[in-house]
């Protein structure tokens, strides 16, 4: 599945303002609760209310 018109640079600026998806230094690395918040907030930034589980996986893989 292609996500059409996928900001690259935002994403990756979301992504550096949650440490916990990708600071292996961080204290919340190892914290699944909290990785799993980080990546709920961004499929709320990234996908539509309509946006199939398919597309949602695509972009918590």
């Amino acid at each position: 599945m292609e996500i059409e018109h996928f900001d690259t640079d935002f994403f990756i600026d979301e992504i550096q303002k949650r440490p916990a998806i990708w600071d292996m230094e961080s204290p919340d690395y190892k914290n699944k609760v909290i990785n799993k918040r980080n990546w709920e907030e961004l499929l709320e930034i990234f996908c539509d209310a309509g946006d199939s589980l398919e597309k949602k996986k695509l972009l918590g893989e």
